[in-house]
C-alpha cells in the first residue's frame, strides 16, 4: 500500500459517523456497506425548523395561487399548466439543472372550477327533450341567452311549456333564420284551433366557463323532429371546447403576467 493510498483510507475512516451536508440535508456515512444515509433527526434537539419542506396546498382561486406562488417562488420555481384538466401545478423547489436536482416536495395547485351555468348548457347539449322539457330548460336558463332578446325567448319557453294538448303538423324554414311550427290545439267540445310558433334556428349565449373568468359568446343551434304530431327538440353548442381553451388561456395569461420569477410551461409532471 502506497503512502497516498494509506492516507486515503485514513481520511475515509475519519469521515465515518461525522455529519455532513447532502443537498442541504444532514447526513452521515455509516460503516455497514459504507452507505450514505440522510439523518433528518441528527441534532434534533438543536433544530428549530424542519430539514425539508413538504407541502401541497390546494387553492380556490387564481388570485390566491398568484399570492402564494409569489411568496415562496425563486428563479427555478415552475408552474405546469394542463389545458385538458384545467389545472395549474406550481413546484417551488424545482430542479435547477440536470446536475442540480431538487426535491420538488413544496407544491401548490389550482383547478379552474366550472360554473353551474356552463355545466348546465354543456351537459344538455345534444340531449333530445320533449316540448315541455325544452320549454322548462329555456325558462330556467334564459339569463345566458344574449340573442334573440330575452322577452322573445321567454314567450317561446312559456308556449312550449303550457301548450301540451297540441298536435304539430309541419315546420317551415323562414327567410329570417327562424323555423315556423304550425300546430292544432285540441279544445273540449269544439273544433281544434290552429296556431303558429316561431323559433330561431340559432341562439347566441353569453357563458362564463370558469368561476372568475370572462363571459364568452357561444352559439347553439336548435334541432327538432315532428313524429305523429309530437315535437321533440334539442340544441347543440358549437365547438364548446374552443371556449374552454380560450378561457383557460386567459387564466394562464393572467398568471404569467403576475409571476415575480420562475417559469410557466404547458404540461404536467409525471410524479
Amino acid at each position: 500500500m502506497t503512502e497516498n493510498n494509506a492516507q486515503a483510507v485514513i481520511d475515509s475512516a475519519l469521515k465515518i459517523g461525522r455529519p455532513f451536508k447532502l443537498n442541504d440535508v444532514d447526513a452521515v456515512l455509516v460503516p455497514q456497506g459504507m452507505e450514505i444515509k440522510t439523518f433528518p433527526d441528527l441534532h434534533k434537539e438543536e433544530e428549530k425548523a424542519p430539514q425539508l419542506l413538504k407541502q401541497h396546498v390546494v387553492l380556490e382561486d387564481i388570485d390566491s395561487l398568484v399570492a402564494y406562488y409569489n411568496r415562496f417562488c425563486d428563479a427555478n420555481s415552475t408552474i405546469f399548466a394542463n389545458t385538458d384538466s384545467g389545472n395549474f401545478l406550481a413546484v417551488f423547489d424545482y430542479h435547477q439543472s440536470p446536475s442540480e436536482p431538487r426535491h420538488g416536495t413544496h407544491r401548490a395547485s389550482y383547478t379552474c372550477p366550472k360554473t353551474p351555468e356552463w355545466s348546465a348548457w354543456f351537459a344538455n347539449s345534444g340531449k333530445v327533450m320533449s316540448q315541455e322539457e325544452f320549454g322548462l330548460f329555456l325558462e330556467q336558463n334564459i339569463e345566458e341567452i344574449v340573442k334573440p332578446a330575452g322577452a322573445q325567448m321567454l314567450e317561446i319557453a312559456l308556449t312550449l311549456k303550457s301548450k301540451t294538448n297540441i298536435d304539430f303538423s309541419r315546420a317551415t324554414r323562414l327567410d329570417n333564420g327562424q323555423t315556423q311550427f304550425v300546430y292544432v290545439e285540441q279544445m273540449q267540445s269544439s273544433a281544434g284551433v290552429t296556431g303558429e310558433l316561431q323559433i330561431p334556428d340559432e341562439i347566441i349565449l353569453g357563458l362564463q366557463p370558469f368561476r372568475g373568468s370572462e363571459h364568452y359568446e357561444t352559439r347553439a343551434k336548435f334541432r327538432y323532429r315532428i313524429r305523429d304530431g309530437v315535437l321533440t327538440m334539442s340544441y347543440n353548442l358549437v365547438r364548446p371546447h374552443k371556449i374552454i381553451d380560450l378561457a383557460f388561456a386567459d387564466v394562464r395569461k393572467k398568471l404569467l403576467e403576475n409571476m415575480k420569477e420562475g417559469q410557466l410551461i404547458n404540461g404536467k409532471p409525471t410524479h
